[in-house]
């Protein structure tokens, strides 16, 4: 049985994506995917509907491009409007607790641009240190941000190793066995 993982597609046109699509895929053949659309038309979401998605859940993606150095709007929106007082946080925790989080985000120049000597000035991480921030809050378990290149995957460019290599790190940062 694959590991299941709950995936927020907070790409705000997905029919457009090449590179998220290409991490999807390659996703989906490796574990068991629930995947909740949050990025297309802000607002409209079954919000109790997506509260028990993600309880369901034990491990949660967010997958998005990083749009201004942040996750794009309609997923800050999802965010806010989802994740309640007294279902995401309250006094005695909430229901999140114990459930882990990673970004997945796709970049348009390249990954080593992204330090503090690089034409980006700080890491994909650092311009994330939000939603890390907003995952301890509510009760998630912070695991990081896996990033792509977006020319990389947009395509067949990607030698099939470096496909592989880049699912074991992402499944060794959610402890998961492949």
């Amino acid at each position: 049985m694959k590991n299941q993982l709950l995936v927020v597609n907070g790409h705000p046109q997905w029919e457009k994506s090449k590179a998220l699509k290409a991490v999807h895929k390659t996703l989906s053949e490796h574990f068991d995917l629930e995947m909740l659309e949050v990025g297309k038309q802000p607002g409209n979401w079954d919000i109790p509907s997506e509260q028990q998605a993600i309880e369901r859940a034990r491990n949660v993606v967010f997958l998005f491009p990083l749009y201004w150095y942040g996750v794009p709007g309609g997923m800050k929106s999802w965010m806010d409007e989802v994740f309640t007082w007294g279902w995401a946080f309250d006094s005695s925790g909430g229901k999140l607790r114990g459930k882990k989080l990673i970004c997945c985000t796709s970049v348009g120049a390249s990954l080593s641009s992204y330090h503090p000597e690089g034409k980006n000035r700080k890491t994909i991480a650092d311009y994330l240190s939000p939603v890390e921030q907003f995952a301890s809050y509510v009760g998630l378990e912070w695991r990081g941000v896996e990033a792509v290149q977006a020319g990389d995957w947009s395509g067949e460019a990607l030698a099939p190793g470096m496909r592989a290599d880049w699912v074991h790190n992402f499944a060794r940062k959610l402890d998961l066995s492949m």
